[in-house]
């Protein structure tokens, strides 16, 4: 079996340049440092023992840590629990003030994040969606709206940001993203450009796009390619060139997010003597 390094750092110049990092089974000390960057992780397993602020705190698993620009602090496997895992991210000030702006509605700096650890499953969960979402390659669409979610949930949970109470009815940006979501299957553009070729902000284009069709636009985006992949497949195309066709990486990729979606592998659906198996159907 090969043995993976502790701590893996994986850059996104797609993404403005972000870090996304895993650390694996660390038993990793930090002396006391600053980053030029937020530094936000999910505690997977274990617990770190960190000086910050000018105090020691514990970030147990399920936990999230949070860590400012230029803020002195330490990171150490905490005594009882031995080696830690976690995944993270890390952002620049302006990415987050980004971020918050677009929640706000006006422009605003990157908040101060009030605590070091916070209990907060879906934050949590956010992180590390996004940061499994980078190392699987998934499309840039997919990449930068789960990185946004996760950072938005970060400055209203743990900056204290109320988001502008904006009513989301924009039925033609809407219908214009939709039919640009469905003219790329391969979604190589982000969420950014998306917004941007419609006239919205990011946060306004996905709460907008979500009342109308129940689903963000990345969500909405692979639902379809799904769907168009189904009915390729059910007409007698390959499931190799179905796959290349809707926008999926490969064969596996397609069965594997085709079988959560219908229950069902492509194969179920492919003829054999020119006769569909019949195969419970399940909407997404």
């Amino acid at each position: 079996m090969t043995a993976h390094p502790p701590l893996r750092i994986l850059p996104l110049p797609d993404l403005g340049g972000i870090e996304v990092a895993r650390s694996v089974d660390a038993r990793l000390h930090y002396p006391r440092h600053i980053e030029a960057t937020f530094s936000i992780g999910a505690i997977e397993a274990g617990a770190i023992r960190a000086f910050h602020r000018g105090r020691i705190h514990l970030m147990p698993a399920g936990s999230v840590g949070i860590v400012g620009p230029e803020e002195v602090h330490t990171s150490d496997p905490a005594e009882q629990a031995g080696a830690w895992s976690a995944r993270g991210f890390y952002p620049r000030a302006e990415q987050v003030a980004a971020v918050a702006s677009d929640l706000a509605g006006r422009r605003v700096p990157a908040p101060r994040l009030r605590e070091t650890v916070v209990q907060d499953g879906e934050l949590w969960a956010a992180i590390r969606e996004s940061c499994l979402a980078a190392e699987q390659g998934a499309p840039a669409l997919t990449r930068e709206a789960l990185l946004h979610r996760a950072l938005s949930l970060l400055v209203t949970r743990a900056g204290g940001l109320a988001p502008a109470d904006r009513p989301p009815r924009e039925p033609t940006a809407v219908r214009r993203a939709r039919d640009l979501l469905a003219a790329t299957p391969d979604g190589r553009f982000g969420m950014t450009a998306l917004a941007a070729a419609v006239g919205l902000s990011v946060d306004r284009l996905t709460r907008a796009f979500r009342a109308t069709h129940g689903l963000p636009p990345h969500a909405w985006h692979l639902q379809h390619r799904l769907a168009q992949a189904r009915a390729m497949i059910i007409a007698g195309t390959p499931i190799a060139e179905a796959a290349a066709a809707t926008g999926f990486a490969d064969q596996p990729h397609l069965t594997r997010l085709f079988r959560r979606t219908y229950g069902v592998t492509p194969g179920a659906l492919a003829p054999r003597a020119g006769i569909v198996q019949d195969v419970p159907h399940r909407s997404a």
